[in-house]
């Protein structure tokens, strides 16, 4: 198995590679404890699922937190164990995944779904092994970034009780009652007298398409009066009246409230949502609209009434949260026009929840830091390993990318990220300046999680065929001088030559420079990959460089070269009727069992 992509966007990306920055108080208190906790109930379940002391072949089994990716290793092989469960194209319903580069944030959501997993594996009991969490990481992701917000503004404390049937159902009316007080703060006074006056016209509006105007039913009582103590309880009659005549008694759609509290202010955001509920039903049937709503609605004004008062909680406290910087502030403006918008704005503040947008000081700082690292393709073929055996294709001229780590000792090899794609890349063939990439770090201790799912990635599978476009194109971008004037004779034209992969490639070797990283080598070009039928390479160009690698020495009447470990391409290795623009050189212990 490969280690592509599970389900990874762009933003995904940057959780195995950008420094993380301290989140605001969150559900993982010590973040330590609960990431070494999550990693023992990983390898449990691991255990049961595959067999003890069984693990997949790409299994990371990562224990040391200082990698850079320990935790997206966590997520890594908790889709693995996700993968054996439900396959590798369905996960359950509520299932999270990675969503924001913070480590508190990616081992909360690992946690979160390897609950689900054991579910699955074990029922709703759990082995007495099983360290567990609490009940909040089992609620789904926006009833757990509400109570984040909520404990820090408004110190709200969560109380783990294990007994309670419907946990998180609980937690949220909780919630909502403790931010009550909040909401007759906002909605007072002459705004609420205007809001509940709004939602009475509305009501009136629906009724007039329905039955006519001045045209009421028996028992309605059309109470408009603002000063009426009774105005809510007889907007919640008339409403309940029309929905029994128009949906049937007792027959309510599921999120339906239909309830008069102590609060006006609850009251009136119950009647409202109910309101729209009924006009969503009705509306369609009325040949008279040719909108979903009567013309004058007032409620068409703010559609988030029309959310369900978790998305309504949620988005009111970001908007008094975030109102103090344009730059940072949760807009709701620019998802008025959306035919989702219930959908599409609880998708934003969690979103907005998790990753806080950036001042533009902020960004211009992060950006200055980062520019430097960033370089744009020129033709480089694409790996998923640093040994280049795993092809995704070559990268279009001007892919723009991000370098993150460079190989070990003097290979040109470095592992990039991008739009769409992790990979690793020949350096010289790419924009990134030599100084630049020697102030990449090592992978110490770190595997990068590699995926390609751009346009141009194809595979994984073996380097282009022979006669392949790719090589091509190697060709087209070498110097058009080519070739020099010290350049011996050549059988036939560069241009009528085979062209080759590196599997066509046969090495002898002859000696090795552990410390360097380089092997003396003899080469020969061959006619299949069996390396049976085969001529002496006489020459190597360097199309980067538009130099010749010279012969170190002879062997046996042929050249002997000395050539770095590793993928190498950009190159044109020549015999007499063959060529080949890349070889692969391996180091002493991959030799080892050959």
């Amino acid at each position: 198995m490969q280690r592509i992509r599970f389900v990874m966007t762009w933003a995904v990306l940057w959780v195995m590679v950008l420094t993380v920055h301290a989140a605001p108080h969150n559900q993982v208190d010590n973040l330590i404890t609960f990431s070494s906790d999550l990693r023992a109930d990983l390898e449990s379940i691991a255990d049961t699922v595959f067999g003890a002391g069984n693990r997949p072949d790409s299994w990371t089994a990562n224990i040391d937190r200082t990698t850079a990716t320990y935790s997206s290793d966590l997520w890594f092989d908790g889709e693995l164990v996700a993968n054996a469960l439900f396959s590798e194209a369905s996960r359950p319903a509520g299932w999270i995944g990675i969503t924001a580069p913070k480590q508190e944030i990616i081992v909360r959501n690992v946690r979160h779904d390897l609950e689900i997993s054991a579910d699955d594996v074990y029922g709703e009991t759990r082995p007495a092994f099983w360290k567990g969490t609490t009940q909040l990481l089992r609620c789904d992701r926006t009833t757990m970034n509400l109570i984040t917000l909520l404990q820090n503004e408004y110190a709200f404390e969560v109380v783990d009780a294990f007994t309670v049937v419907d946990f998180c159902g609980d937690l949220v009316d909780d919630a909502r009652v403790a931010l009550l007080n909040d909401y007759q703060l906002e909605i007072q006074g002459d705004v609420l007298s205007e809001s509940i006056l709004a939602v009475r016209g509305d009501l009136e509006r629906l009724a007039n398409e329905i039955f006519g105007v001045n045209d009421r039913p028996i028992a309605w009582t059309g109470n408009a009066d603002i000063t009426s103590p009774l105005l809510l309880t007889d907007t919640y009659d008339d409403l309940e009246l029309l929905a029994d005549l128009q949906l049937g008694e007792d027959n309510r759609p599921q999120t339906w409230i239909g309830a008069v509290t102590s609060s006006s202010v609850e009251t009136y955001r119950n009647i409202r949502y109910d309101l729209e509920l009924l006009a969503d039903r009705v509306v369609p049937t009325l040949p008279t609209i040719t909108e979903d709503r009567p013309r004058g609605w007032q409620g068409a004004t703010d559609p988030l009434r029309r959310c369900d008062f978790v998305v309504q909680d949620f988005v009111i406290i970001l908007e008094s949260i975030y109102n103090t910087d344009e730059e940072t502030r949760f807009n709701r403006d620019q998802y008025l026009s959306s035919t989702n918008f219930c959908e599409d704005i609880l998708l934003a503040a969690n979103n907005h929840t998790e990753n806080p947008p950036l001042t533009e000081r902020q960004q211009e700082i992060a950006t200055q830091a980062d520019s430097v690292f960033f370089g744009e393709s020129e033709i480089a073929f694409a790996y998923l390993d640093m040994s280049a055996l795993q092809y995704m294709g070559m990268m279009p001229r001007g892919t723009e990318f991000r370098a993150w780590y460079r190989n070990f000792n003097d290979s040109h090899m470095m592992f990039v990220a991008g739009d769409g794609f992790a990979v690793y890349l020949d350096r010289r063939w790419t924009t990134l300046p030599q100084d630049v990439f020697d102030r990449l770090p090592v992978p110490e201790g770190v595997l990068p999680l590699t995926f390609c799912e751009a346009d141009w990635c194809q595979g994984p599978g073996p380097t282009p065929t022979p006669t392949g476009s790719a090589l091509d194109a190697l060709l087209a971008v070498a110097t058009p001088e080519f070739p020099p004037t010290s350049v011996p004779s050549q059988t036939i034209p560069l241009e009528e030559k085979t062209q080759l992969t590196f599997e066509y490639v046969r090495v002898t070797y002859l000696s090795d420079n552990l410390e360097s990283r380089v092997a003396q080598v003899s080469l020969e070009l061959c006619q299949e990959t069996t390396l049976t039928t085969c001529e002496v390479v006489t020459r190597i160009f360097d199309t980067v460089t538009a130099t010749d690698i010279p012969s170190v020495s002879q062997f046996g009447g042929r050249a002997v070269f000395e050539l770095d470990y590793g993928y190498t391409a950009g190159l044109i290795i020549e015999s007499a009727s063959l060529v080949s623009s890349e070889v692969f050189i391996s180091d002493p212990s991959l030799r080892a069992g050959s």
